[in-house]
C-alpha cells in the first residue's frame, strides 16, 4: 500500500518522510488559522457593524508589518527551522493571554484578536514556506509543493467538519484551546524535520544569513527587503500579483461577511454560534474541492501544462462570479458565495502551491528576505488599501456592494495579465542560476571611423605604458579613412621590439607614406620580426624601387627575413622583382631545413598567386607538421579548388585538423558541395565527417545551413551531433526560420533510440548477473550508458535548432553539474522551454538523468519507471541477451562492437562466431585485434587460420597480438620481439590484460 500510494503521489525514493512532515505541520497550523479566523469573525460581527468591519483591514495592514520588519531583522541569522520552533512557542503563550482576555467579552479584545490571528497566521505560513524553498529544489517543488500543500485543504475539511460540531458544544470562546494543542503538534513535526534533514538546512544557510563572527549585527532595513525585490523584474511581477491578490480577496471577503451576518441576523440580534456553524461547514465543503483539486489536478496541471495555468485558474474563476453578481446572473448571496468559495478552494491549493513554486530560482539570501516583505509588508498593506476603498465605498460615497465588485474585476484583469507575464520571467531566472559567466565576442569586423576615437587611439600610442600602445596598435589596424603614419612613425625607435614590428606591419597594410629611409634602417635591427616588418614596409611604400635596397636580403641568414624580401619583391617589386625573387623562392621550397620551407610557405600564402597552387600541394605533404599547417593556411588564402580535395584529407589528422578547417571555411559557398558529398558518405572517415560540420557552420549561409539540415539524418550518431549543433548555432545566427514539424519528428525518433537502449540495458542485465558482476563492473554496460548519455546530447542538440540556443545549451551543461539544485533548476527550465508532446516524452528521461542513485535497487527501479512510461509512445522491443549481441555486433559504431565481442568472448558464445568473424576485417584496428581475441576463445583450432589472415595488418596493436597468438601456438614469430610463452593458446596478449588493455580501452575519438 505504501509503495502504491507513493508511486501515485510521485514521491520518490527518501522523500516520503520529509513531504510528510511538511504537509502535516500545514495540517496544524492551517486548522489554527481557520479556526482562529472562523473564532474571530464571528465575535467581531456579533459586536461591531459592517462599517467597522472595513476598518478592520486597515488595521490589519499596520499590525502585520510591524512584526514582519523586526523578524526581517533576524530572519536571515538563524536556522529556520529554530526560527519556526521558537514562533510556535511564541504564539502558543500569546494565545494563552488572549483567552483570559476574551472572558472579559470587551468588544476592543474582538479588535486585538482579530490583528493577532491575522499577524500569527502570516508569519506562521511566510516561514514555513521559506523553509520548504530551502529543502526542496524548483524541480522538486514543482513535483512535491502540491502534496505540501494538501495539507491546507486537507485542514480546511477537518476543521469545517469538526468546528461546525464542536462550536456547539464548547463555545465560539473556547475554540482557542484547539488552536493551541494544534500548534504543539506543528512544532513537533518542525523539530523531527529539522533532526534528520539537517544537511540540506545547513546547505541552505550562506554567509549572508549566519551571524558574523566578530558579533557586528548585520545592518538591516525595510528598503534594503524592497531593493530585494526591485533589483529582479522576477521579483516586481510576483510582488504586483501579490498587489492584485489582496486587494481583490478583501474585496471578496468584506462582500461575504456582509451578507453572512444579514442571513444569520433575526430581529436584529446576531446568531454568533449560527454563523461560526456555517462557517464551518463552508470550510469543509470548501476544503473538499479544494483536496480535490490539490491532489487530483494540481500537480498534473504544474507538469503538463506549467505554472501559468495553475495560477490563471484562480483569478478566471473569481471573475466568473464577480461578473455573476454585477449582472443578477444568480442571486446575490449565492454569487458571492460561490465567488468566495472559489477563493478558498483554488487560493489556498493551487495557488499557493504554485506561487511557492516561483521562489525556487530565487537565490536563498534573497528567497528570505523578498518573502518577508511581499507576504509580511506588500501583503498586508494591499489589504489595507483594500480597507480604505471599503471605508470609502460604505461610508462618504453610500455605493451598493456591487460597487466593490465592479472594482474587484478591474482587478482581476490586471492579476491576469500579470500572470501572463510571469512565465518569461521564471524562466529567465531558472537560467540565471544556472548560466556561467563568459564572454562573448561579435563576429562582424570592427571598423573605426570617427575623428575622435581616432584621436584617441593618436593619444594612446604615445602613453608611456606599452600594453596601453600595443592595445592600440591592434584597433589601428581597423581605422579606415585616416592616415595614422604620423603617429605610427616615432613607434620604430621604441624599446619594445615587439611595438616596433606591430607598427612596421600596420604600415605595410596600409602602404602608408613613413619615411623609407628611416625603415631602411630597421634592416639592421636586432630583431628578426622588426627586420621582416621593416622590409615588407619598404616593399609596399617603394614598390618597384625597393628592388635594389632588399635584393641582398635575399641571401639572409634568416629564413624569415629572406621570406619577406621574396615576398616583398613579388608581391610589389614589379617584373623586376619577381625575376630577383623567383630562384630564391623555389630554393626554400626545396630546402633541407624546416624553417626555411615553413617561410615559403609564409611567402605563398602572403603572394596569392592562385597559379602558384602546385608548391603549396608539395607542403601539403611535408613532413613537418608546422610546414604542412603553414601551407594548408596558403591554400585557404589561395582558394584554388584543385587544392579542396587535399584539404580535406588533412582534415583526418588531429595535428592539421583545425588548420585545414579554417582553410576549406575562407572557400565560402565553392566548396559547400564538396562538403555536403563528404559529409553523407557512409564509408568515408568518420572523423574527417564530423570535422565538416563545424566548417558548414564558419562559412554561414543559408545554403550551409540547407546541407546541415539535409544531414540530419546520417547513420553515425557522432556525426549527426556535430551536425545539428552546427545547425543549431547556425540557425540562430541567421535568424531564419526552419522547417520545425521535420526537427520535431527527428528529436521524438532521437527520444526513441533513448529508450530502446534503456531496454537493451535492461535485456543484457541477464549476462552481467549469470556472470558474477556488478552493471557498475560491466564494460559492455558502461559502454551502453555512455550511448545513452550521448543520445540524450544528441536530443538536446536537436533541440536547439528549434528553441532558443543559449538556454538550451544552459541547461544541458547543468545537467551535469554535481550540484542536485543545480540539475533540477535546469531540467524546471527545460520544462518551460518545450512543448507539451515533447515534454511528456524527455521529461522522464531528463529527470531521471538528474538524479543521483547509490545503490542497484534504485537504479533498477528508475530504469523500470522509464520504461514504462517510454512504452506509452513507443514500441519498445524486448530480445534475448545473445539476440542483443547479435544485434550490437551487426551495428555501426566501432566502440559498442568492441564492448560485444569482448562480452563474446569473455562468455564464450560459440553460437556467435558467425558474427564475430567478419570484424577480422573491419576498418577499425581495435576491433580486428578484440576479434582476434573473442575467436581465439571461441575455436582455439582455427587461430593459426586467423592468425595469417592478420599477419600483414598494418596497425601494430594488431601485429602485436598476432605474434603472440602464433607464438603461443608455436609458431615463429619476430624475433626482435620477447613475449612471454604459455601453453594456453586462448591467454590474453600483454596488450590485452583487463580493463585497462588496449582490447577493452575505447579509442580517444570515441
Amino acid at each position: 500500500m505504501r509503495a502504491w500510494l507513493l508511486k501515485a503521489l510521485k514521491i520518490r525514493e527518501g522523500e516520503a518522510r520529509r513531504v510528510f512532515a511538511l504537509a502535516g505541520y500545514l495540517v496544524f497550523t492551517v486548522s489554527t488559522f481557520i479556526t482562529g479566523r472562523i473564532q474571530r469573525d464571528s465575535l467581531f460581527l456579533s459586536a461591531f457593524s459592517k462599517e467597522d468591519l472595513a476598518y478592520m483591514y486597515m488595521s490589519v495592514a499596520v499590525m502585520v508589518p510591524v512584526p514582519a520588519y523586526l523578524f526581517g531583522r533576524i530572519a536571515d541569522r538563524f536556522r529556520r527551522d529554530r526560527m519556526l520552533i521558537a514562533t510556535l512557542a511564541g504564539t502558543i503563550v500569546a494565545m494563552i493571554g488572549m483567552r483570559v482576555l476574551v472572558e472579559t467579552k470587551q468588544p476592543w479584545v474582538y479588535v486585538l484578536l482579530y490583528n493577532f490571528v491575522e499577524v500569527y497566521g502570516t508569519f506562521l505560513i511566510l516561514q514555513f514556506w521559506t523553509f520548504a524553498g530551502d529543502l526542496f529544489s524548483s524541480r522538486e517543488a514543482k513535483r512535491l509543493f502540491p502534496i505540501v500543500s494538501a495539507g491546507s485543504v486537507v485542514a480546511g475539511v477537518i476543521c469545517g467538519v469538526v468546528i461546525s460540531g464542536l462550536v456547539k458544544a464548547i463555545g465560539t470562546e473556547n475554540l482557542l484551546f484547539l488552536q493551541m494543542a494544534c500548534l504543539v503538534g506543528a512544532a513537533a513535526l518542525i523539530a523531527s524535520v529539522g533532526r534528520t534533514e539537517r544537511a540540506r538546512i545547513r546547505e541552505a544557510v550562506v554567509k549572508g544569513q549566519v551571524r558574523p563572527a566578530s558579533g557586528d549585527k548585520p545592518a538591516f532595513a525595510v528598503s534594503s527587503q524592497a531593493a530585494s525585490v526591485l533589483h529582479s523584474k522576477h521579483l516586481k511581477i510576483i510582488a504586483g500579483m501579490t498587489v492584485a491578490t489582496f486587494v481583490t480577496v478583501p474585496l471578496i471577503d468584506y462582500q461575504f461577511k456582509v451578507l453572512v451576518k444579514e442571513h444569520f441576523t433575526s430581529n436584529g440580534v446576531v446568531d454568533t454560534d449560527a454563523i461560526s456553524s456555517f462557517m464551518g461547514l463552508f470550510s469543509a465543503a470548501t476544503g473538499v474541492i479544494a483536496a480535490i483539486t490539490q491532489l487530483a489536478a494540481t500537480g498534473r496541471i504544474l507538469e503538463r501544462f506549467g505554472v501559468v495555468s495553475a495560477l490563471l485558474l484562480l483569478p478566471l474563476t473569481l471573475l466568473a462570479g464577480l461578473i455573476s453578481h454585477i449582472f443578477s446572473l444568480m442571486a446575490a448571496f449565492a454569487a458571492v458565495v460561490f465567488t468566495k468559495g472559489a477563493e478558498n478552494a483554488f487560493r489556498y491549493s493551487i495557488y499557493d502551491a504554485t506561487m511557492q513554486v516561483l521562489y525556487t530560482p530565487v537565490s536563498t539570501q534573497i528567497r528570505g528576505r523578498a518573502k518577508t516583505f511581499i507576504d509580511g509588508i506588500v501583503k498586508p498593506v494591499s489589504g489595507g488599501l483594500a480597507g480604505a476603498a471599503m471605508v470609502l465605498f460604505v461610508g462618504p460615497l453610500k455605493l451598493p456592494l456591487k460597487s466593490l465588485a465592479v472594482v474587484s474585476v478591474v482587478l482581476v484583469l490586471a492579476w491576469i495579465g500579470l500572470v501572463l507575464l510571469i512565465r518569461r520571467e521564471y524562466v529567465r531566472e531558472l537560467l540565471a542560476t544556472l548560466r556561467r559567466r563568459r564572454l562573448e565576442f561579435s563576429e562582424k569586423s570592427l571598423v573605426i571611423s570617427d575623428g575622435p576615437t581616432v584621436d584617441l587611439l593618436r593619444e594612446r600610442l604615445r602613453s608611456d605604458d606599452s600594453s596601453a600602445v600595443r592595445d592600440a596598435l591592434e584597433l589601428c589596424r581597423r581605422v579606415h579613412g585616416h592616415d595614422l603614419t604620423s603617429s605610427l612613425e616615432p613607434l620604430f625607435d621604441h624599446p619594445d621590439a615587439d611595438l616596433r614590428a606591430r607598427a612596421l606591419e600596420i604600415i605595410a597594410d596600409k602602404q602608408g607614406s613613413a619615411d623609407h629611409d628611416r625603415i631602411e634602417r630597421l634592416f639592421a635591427d636586432d630583431d628578426e620580426r622588426v627586420r621582416s616588418a621593416a622590409i615588407r614596409a619598404y616593399c609596399a611604400i617603394l614598390g618597384e624601387a625597393s628592388v635594389k635596397a632588399v635584393e641582398p636580403q635575399l641571401s639572409s641568414s634568416s629564413s624569415s627575413v629572406r621570406g619577406a624580401a621574396v615576398a616583398g619583391l613579388i608581391r610589389y617589386g614589379g617584373l623586376e622583382g619577381i625575376l630577383h625573387a623567383a630562384d630564391n623562392l623555389k630554393a626554400m621550397l626545396t630546402s633541407d631545413r624546416e624553417d626555411v620551407r615553413y617561410a615559403s610557405a609564409h611567402v605563398l600564402k602572403e603572394i596569392q598567386i592562385r597559379s602558384f597552387f602546385r608548391p603549396v600541394q608539395r607542403l601539403l605533404g611535408d613532413s613537418s607538421i608546422r610546414v604542412r599547417n603553414a601551407a594548408i593556411a596558403a591554400a585557404g588564402e589561395m582558394k584554388v579548388t584543385e587544392l579542396v580535395p587535399s584539404l580535406i584529407y588533412m582534415l583526418r589528422k588531429r595535428e592539421t585538423a583545425r588548420a585545414a578547417s579554417m582553410a576549406l571555411s575562407v572557400y565560402g559557398e565553392d566548396v559547400i558541395d564538396t562538403l555536403r558529398r563528404v559529409l553523407l558518405q557512409p564509408r568515408e572517415n568518420p572523423y574527417l565527417r564530423r570535422a565538416i560540420p563545424r566548417i558548414l557552420e564558419r562559412i554561414g549561409t543559408q545554403s550551409a545551413l540547407d546541407t546541415l539540415l539535409g544531414a540530419l539524418e546520417v547513420g553515425d550518431p557522432d556525426t549527426r551531433m556535430e551536425v545539428a549543433r552546427a545547425a543549431g548555432r547556425l540557425r540562430e545566427k541567421l535568424g531564419v526560420n526552419v522547417d520545425e514539424a521535420r526537427i520535431r519528428k527527428l528529436i521524438d525518433h532521437e527520444i526513441g533510440r533513448h529508450y530502446q537502449l534503456l531496454v537493451m540495458v535492461k535485456d543484457l542485465r541477464a549476462i552481467t548477473e549469470s556472470g558474477g558482476r556488478e552493471a557498475s563492473q560491466d564494460l559492455l554496460t558502461d559502454a551502453l550508458e555512455a550511448r545513452q548519455r550521448k543520445s540524450l546530447k544528441g536530443v538536446f542538440r536537436l533541440l536547439g535548432i528549434i528553441h532558443p540556443l543559449k538556454a538550451i545549451e544552459t541547461v544541458d551543461a547543468n545537467l551535469a553539474s554535481a550540484s542536485p539544485i543545480t540539475r533540477s533548476n535546469a531540467v524546471e527550465v527545460l520544462d518551460n522551454l518545450i512543448d507539451s508532446e515533447e515534454k511528456i516524452r524527455l521529461l522522464p528521461i531528463v529527470e531521471d538523468s538528474a538524479e543521483v542513485r547509490t545503490t542497484a535497487r534504485e537504479r533498477s527501479a528508475a530504469l523500470e519507471r522509464l520504461l514504462e512510461r517510454g512504452s506509452q509512445f513507443y514500441k519498445l522491443e524486448h530480445k534475448s541477451p545473445q539476440e542483443r549481441l547479435r544485434d550490437l555486433l551487426a551495428g555501426d559504431e566501432p566502440w559498442l562492437v568492441v564492448c560485444a565481442l569482448h562480452e563474446v568472448g569473455e562468455l564464450a558464445l560459440g553460437d556467435l562466431k558467425a558474427q564475430v568473424e567478419p570484424h577480422l576485417h573491419s576498418n577499425a584496428p581495435i576491433v580486428r585485434e578484440t576479434a582476434l581475441r573473442a575467436l581465439a576463445r571461441l575455436e582455439p583450432d582455427g587461430l593459426e587460420l586467423w592468425c595469417d589472415e592478420l599477419a600483414a595488418d598494418p596497425d601494430k596493436l594488431v601485429q602485436r597480438a598476432v605474434r603472440h597468438y602464433r607464438r603461443a601456438l608455436g609458431l615463429a614469430s619476430d624475433p626482435g620481439i620477447v613475449l612471454p610463452t604459455t601453453d594456453d593458446p586462448t591467454a590474453l596478449p600483454p596488450s590485452a590484460g583487463g580493463r585497462e588493455s588496449a582490447t577493452v580501452r575505447p579509442p580517444v575519438d570515441a
